[in-house]
């Protein structure tokens, strides 16, 4: 599942690399319809308010990644629950 911000998908976002979610809210609800689906992929951009913030995680463990742009820095923290992920 990707997801970038900035996706010009609208309700055609469909979680791949070229339409990928414009929340992290949408990627997390559609892993939890698919069995052996649960990484997110976080595209380049600035990721806060409704389906960004406040998560509500899928049933099962979930692994959250970033696409790398070589010559980048990328700085991010997760919070889902009490746990915590910073790079």
């Amino acid at each position: 599942m990707f997801v970038q911000p900035t996706a010009p998908c609208g309700s055609l976002c469909d979680g791949s690399l070229l339409q990928p979610f414009q929340t992290i809210q949408q990627a997390l609800n559609a892993i939890n319809h698919l069995i052996h689906q649960n990484k997110v992929v976080l595209l380049p951009g600035t990721y806060s308010g409704p389906g960004n913030v406040h998560l509500v995680p899928p049933n099962s463990g979930i692994l959250f990644t970033l696409y790398e742009i070589p010559s980048h820095i990328m700085a991010f923290s997760i919070q889902i629950g009490s746990l915590s992920l910073l790079n």
